[in-house]
C-alpha cells in the first residue's frame, strides 16, 4: 500500500468503482500447516487468522474493500512463492504499478 502515492488513491478508487474488482487478491501463509488446498482450517480468532494468512498482492484492493464495506473478497490462496509471482504478473493493475 505504501508504494501508491496518496494522490493516486482517488484515481484507483474510481477505477474500481467503474470497472469493479476484476482480479482476486493473492494470499499466502508462511506456516506449512496452512499451505493446503483449497481451504485450510483456520483459527476462529480473527487476530490469529490475520497472522496465518497474509496478503501477498492486493493491498490497495483490500483498502478499497474495507472503505466500501465489503464483508468478503475473492482471493487466490497460493502455497509457493513461485505461484504467487506467477499470479502477481496476471492480476496486477498495471497503471498503478510503480516498480
Amino acid at each position: 500500500m505504501d508504494k501508491l502515492p496518496e494522490k493516486f488513491l482517488p484515481v484507483f478508487e474510481k477505477e474500481l468503482l467503474d470497472n469493479g474488482m476484476v482480479h482476486p487478491i493473492i494470499i499466502f501463509s508462511p506456516y506449512s500447516d496452512y499451505q493446503t488446498d483449497p481451504n485450510p482450517e483456520l483459527p476462529d480468532d480473527l487476530k490469529k487468522r490475520k497472522e496465518v494468512l497474509r496478503v501477498y498482492m492486493g493491498h490497495k484492493r483490500m483498502w478499497f474493500a474495507r472503505k466500501h464495506g465489503y464483508t468478503h473478497i475473492s482471493a487466490y490462496h497460493v502455497r509457493t512463492d513461485k505461484d504467487a509471482r506467477f499470479l502477481s504478473d496476471k492480476t496486477a493493475i498495471r497503471k498503478f504499478c510503480f516498480n
